[in-house]
């Protein structure tokens, strides 16, 4: 898999939809028009499927540094880290994508199709206006939706990754990279940059029976303290980690509090840490993927870190929890990382919209029968 820095232009609104520019170079796209072509990257609701070949629903977008005049990467998976540089300013991590796949000349003018039938073009190009933005550096709305009125259609998308595999960060961090340019990808060493110091552990609150008013507002500032603690870190929060990571810390606590084990959120950096009785520790890490395999791959280095690293606090188990679902071949794996490495690590699948585990999963997250 190829692994990338690019460049995105400045955004207020996260990258839904255009938003003013100020300062930028005079040579790029969004000086000369007023807007980039990566201002849609997360636009989440203009998803497509039904390209012969592909299964499963798409995000269809345009990063320019992924474009290349000789189609280098074209048919090649990819994983991203993206920046924004203001003028006078420090570069600044924004987010990253962990898969995606590069498009060819076929796929994109399919893709290109969609977005005049669809409407989205139109929509581009109100959106554009709305900021003041010149539509001359959009594609003309076609009269015939079969028909491309730019003869570039990789313009229009050349990459395509799956709904929820892209992130931002809560809090931006400075990075260095070697130049500046927004047409060009630079290597990247797939590590995600993270502050270097540990907030504080996130107390989970033990939902009470009959007092639902209360419990409610106090499981809600449980929720905005994860988040805090999260951006405080430097970690990502992901919109589908947000969900699980509460249901199942607060899960736990009211299965394991009358057991004498104590359950905590974003405690040595782990999203949620169990301590047993006898002092034995859980490390669980949530990775919302698109395969389990990249689930676990995703959060075992984290993992092994948090536990073993100089001056940290060994876990006797280590756990993934992931909304993709696994295969055989993922448990094979973890059988022989335990069986060769002696690595005590185990994964636990949380069905996409799931509130809640079966109580008998949660047995997967203790070193002993409690």
């Amino acid at each position: 898999m190829l692994k990338k820095i690019c460049r995105l232009c400045p955004n207020t609104l996260r990258w839904t939809r255009p938003t003013e520019k100020t300062g930028e170079n005079k040579k790029a796209h969004p000086a000369k028009f007023g807007f980039g072509f990566e201002e849609w990257l997360n636009r989440e609701e203009w998803v497509l499927s039904g390209y012969e070949g592909v299964e499963g629903e798409w995000r269809y977008v345009h990063i320019p540094g992924m474009f290349t005049p000789k189609n280098a990467y074209v048919g090649q998976e990819v994983s991203i880290l993206f920046y924004i540089k203001e003028s006078n300013k420090d570069a600044l991590a924004v987010g990253y994508l962990e898969k995606g796949y590069v498009l060819d000349e076929k796929e994109a003018t399919w893709a290109a199709k969609q977005f005049a039938k669809k409407n989205w073009l139109q929509l581009m190009h109100d959106e554009v206006k709305a900021i003041g933005g010149n539509i001359k550096g959009l594609p003309p709305i076609p009269d015939d939706t079969e028909q491309l009125t730019w003869d570039k259609p990789l313009y229009y998308a050349n990459v395509r990754f799956s709904p929820g595999a892209l992130h931002f960060f809560d809090e931006r961090k400075i990075i260095q990279p070697k130049s500046y340019y927004y047409t060009g990808a630079l290597q990247w060493d797939g590590v995600i940059p993270e502050k270097n110091y540990l907030a504080p552990a996130v107390s989970v609150p033990h939902t009470v029976i009959n007092k639902s008013v209360e419990t409610k507002k106090e499981l809600d500032r449980f929720s905005e303290e994860i988040r805090t603690r999260r951006a405080d870190s430097g970690k990502p929060f992901y919109p589908r980690q947000a969900p699980i990571q509460n249901a199942l810390a607060k899960q736990l606590n009211n299965f394991l509090m009358p057991k004498n084990c104590k359950v905590t959120c974003e405690d040595e950096r782990v999203d949620v840490k169990i301590i047993e009785p006898n002092g034995s520790k859980t490390f669980i890490e949530i990775k919302p993927a698109t395969s389990a395999r990249d689930a676990i791959r995703l959060a075992l280095g984290q993992l092994l870190e948090y536990s073993h690293y100089p001056d940290t606090s060994k876990a006797a188990l280590l756990v993934i929890v992931s909304d993709a679902s696994p295969e055989q071949s993922d448990f094979v794996y973890l059988k022989n990382l335990k069986k060769i490495y002696n690595i005590p690590v185990r994964y636990v699948h949380w069905p996409l919209g799931a509130k809640k585990l079966p109580e008998n999963e949660l047995s997967n997250f203790l070193t002993i029968a409690i």
